[in-house]
């Protein structure tokens, strides 16, 4: 029973400690939970360490898929050698496309170790464009996915060897992510998080890009990054990651690292945790675990925080660089970020969430102020990626829990003051162009609120949209709802 309920919420262990084929049973039972996929479609692989290929099987029920039907076979450095495939079942029909995007990239020594292919629907959506500009999610419009590399790989029978051939000549380009043209949606990884992440993160942009749709043919074009400003700002996350492998960042003036708690060092586990540190701890996990349970937030995605109680220190959500599976954070990734003065910060534990210094800012600025929440959940994204106005004003619980939203520009992710100003007065929620949305409150149930408000009345306006232009609250009609609610 536990087994299964662990498995619903997605709260899995560490898959490096896993059976191959309870990882792919499990990561099959997560993507078929989030409806990414149905129950005879798509397949899954890993390549372990020993060199052996595991993959689903064929047919069955992805929701639920026996241990012991997962199908293996030893991998071999000479493409011509044929595999002996060994389990309860058959490997998936598709197992000559996994085999060669591993012997693509070094065979037994491949860096890739994960293959996942689902048929998501908005991904599927874009691989039946006639127009080839539309088969394709354009990465560059967001920040969290640049870092995706994306190529379309022609129709050819599923199964055959001809498939495999349009998935050799895509991933040849250098692509992690590959549309199939009429069938669906490939990714690759270094393990299953990671080819996980980049297809929910593609599946997210893809979903964003078809709702901007709408307000592009109201006159509001969807925007790219310019690419000056794309290339700094990855040039910066190279440099996160040097610093999660012990490498510090020389221009990195004013965050620096303490011991941590979580190391098995005797000196680190001499640091005091406080009760208002654990229970900030607690509260973030759980609205952590429940954005990503509504879809607000995905695998690699979102920046939460919350502030200690009566201390100058918040709690935050870590890097993606050293934790990149929002859908099974855990009390002691989180980082606690102590404030200092003339704007410096400390932090114990992980690396934080690159946003650590947006966070600090706004919570420097406003000291009533409790928890901040960026997200890039689809609807909303549709409005930070094309710049359109978002009005509040569409029903009264709107008006009330979000009050006036404005945009911000996308280079102001470079500038934390510039966005903290966002904040001034009451305002409670901004959209920061091509990068997401970001709220705050006074407590984390509010900060959610807002953002579950938000993302409703996103979908909302785009629905009404497709019927004419909506209509309003008027002035007279918003000024009794100040009265009433928010005198």
């Amino acid at each position: 029973i536990f087994f299964r309920i662990e498995r619903a919420f997605g709260f899995m262990d560490c898959d490096h400690y896993k059976h191959p084929s309870e990882v792919l049973s499990d990561w099959m039972a997560r993507i078929y939970r989030l409806r990414l996929t149905t129950t005879s479609g798509g397949n899954l692989s890993v390549l372990d360490e020993e060199g052996v290929v595991w993959v689903t099987p064929r047919g069955g029920d992805k929701a639920e898929i026996r241990i012991a039907d997962v199908a293996h076979a030893a991998l071999h450095d000479d493409p011509s050698e044929p595999l002996l495939w060994k389990g309860g079942s058959p490997p998936t029909t598709e197992w000559p496309l996994h085999v060669r995007c591993y012997q693509l990239h070094g065979g037994t020594k491949s860096k890739v170790r994960a293959v996942l292919h689902a048929h998501s629907p908005t991904l599927v959506a874009f691989s039946l464009a006639k127009d080839p500009s539309q088969q394709v999610p354009d990465p560059t419009v967001l920040l969290h996915t640049c870092g995706l590399t994306v190529a379309l790989a022609p129709y050819a029978l599923p199964g055959s060897e001809k498939l495999a051939d349009s998935i050799e000549g895509a991933a040849k380009t250098g692509a992690n992510c590959i549309i199939m043209q009429n069938h669906g949606v490939l990714t690759l990884g270094a393990d299953m998080t990671e080819a996980y992440s980049r297809f929910v993160a593609l599946e997210f942009l893809a979903d964003a890009l078809g709702q901007a749709t709408t307000l592009a043919q109201r006159g509001y074009p969807i925007k790219q990054i310019p690419e000056d400003i794309r290339n700094k700002l990855l040039k910066y996350k190279t440099h996160k990651h040097r610093e999660a492998n012990g490498e510090p960042d020389p221009k990195r003036q004013k965050t620096s690292r303490v011991p941590s708690p979580l190391h098995s060092d005797v000196e680190d586990n001499t640091i005091l945790v406080t009760a208002e540190e654990k229970y900030a701890r607690g509260e973030l996990i759980r609205f952590v675990r429940r954005a990503y349970n509504q879809c607000l937030i995905t695998a690699s995605s979102g920046s939460f925080s919350c502030r200690v109680k009566d201390q100058p220190h918040f709690v935050i959500t870590p890097s993606t660089v050293t934790s990149s599976d929002r859908g099974k954070l855990s009390h002691s990734e989180l980082v606690l970020v102590e404030q200092h003065a003339e704007g410096q910060i400390h932090y114990r534990g992980a690396l934080p969430s690159r946003a650590v210094h947006i966070h600090d800012a706004i919570y420097r600025q406003r000291p009533d102020i409790s928890a901040i929440l960026i997200a890039q959940p689809a609807s909303a994204l549709a409005f930070c990626i094309t710049g359109a106005p978002f009005h509040s004003q569409g029903i009264p619980e709107s008006y009330v829990v979000l009050g006036d939203v404005v945009h911000l520009p996308f280079e102001s992710v470079t500038n934390p003051q510039q966005i903290a100003a966002g904040f001034s007065g009451t305002r409670s929620c901004v959209f920061i162009d091509n990068y997401g949305a970001c709220v705050c409150g006074p407590s984390l149930l509010k900060a959610f609120d807002r953002l579950e408000v938000l993302e409703t009345m996103s979908r909302v306006h785009l629905l009404a949209w497709q019927r004419g232009e909506p209509q309003l609250m008027n002035d007279e009609q918003v000024k009794e709802l100040e009265h009433a609610f928010m005198s």
